[in-house]
């Protein structure tokens, strides 16, 4: 990225063709790169093919493919808040990814819009803005985590995991008056897990004691 924003001519001609997944060094540059920013645009774009590719492969480490994938979800969040349209993803790539991707991808998206659920600022823009408020929670949902979610997240049976519901079960609880709409969201995708904990957390904990008494149901 940092060499794409001095020289991108450059770049285009002498780096971008050894990441592609038939060159000799595709794979030790991929775990780099992986580990880095999104980087421009033009980049991102021109890369895309291959760190989408790069999901099916499954040659990465866990950390790498979090890199990558936490990429992908800033670039559909952007697109979700109507930003960065220069960008060139789709939500149904995202989902692809997710679905023929490793278990820690999942798992990862799902930690990430967990802490989007449980955040009180969001960070600022990269040249180094202050943290500013978000929406109320329940906004929140509705308005960006919940239709990011539903247009992402993959439903087939045999990706179901416990990693990933202990992650979409926090992102719940965190949800305050949307939470029997988040429950709705999630009910199909989640497994049983650590029920013991799950209960003790609703019963006893300050923050989510409040959610049995007024969301029964849910």
């Amino acid at each position: 990225s940092y060499l794409d924003a001095i020289d991108p001519e450059w770049v285009q001609e002498n780096f971008e063709p050894r990441l592609a997944w038939e060159h000799a060094e595709a794979l030790p540059l991929w775990r780099s790169y992986a580990r880095g920013g999104i980087g421009s645009a033009r980049l991102f774009n021109a890369l895309k093919p291959a760190a989408l590719a790069a999901f099916e492969r499954q040659q990465l480490a866990d950390d790498e493919f979090e890199g990558l994938v936490s990429n992908l979800l800033s670039v559909a969040i952007w697109h979700r808040r109507g930003e960065a349209p220069e960008y060139d993803l789709t939500a149904a790539e995202v989902r692809r990814a997710l679905t023929v991707g490793p278990p820690s991808a999942r798992r990862n998206v799902s930690g990430n819009l967990w802490r989007m659920m449980g955040k009180a600022v969001q960070d600022g823009a990269d040249d180094g803005d202050a943290e500013v408020p978000v929406a109320d929670k329940p906004t929140r949902w509705r308005t960006l985590v919940g239709p990011l979610f539903r247009s992402i997240w993959p439903l087939d049976a045999k990706l179901r995991a416990k990693s990933t519901t202990r992650n979409l079960v926090l992102m719940a609880l965190e949800s305050e008056a949307a939470f029997p709409e988040v429950v709705e969201a999630i009910l199909d995708v989640i497994v049983p897990y650590e029920l013991y904990q799950l209960s003790h957390s609703l019963r006893l904990e300050d923050k989510h004691s409040e959610l049995v008494r007024q969301h029964p149901r849910a």
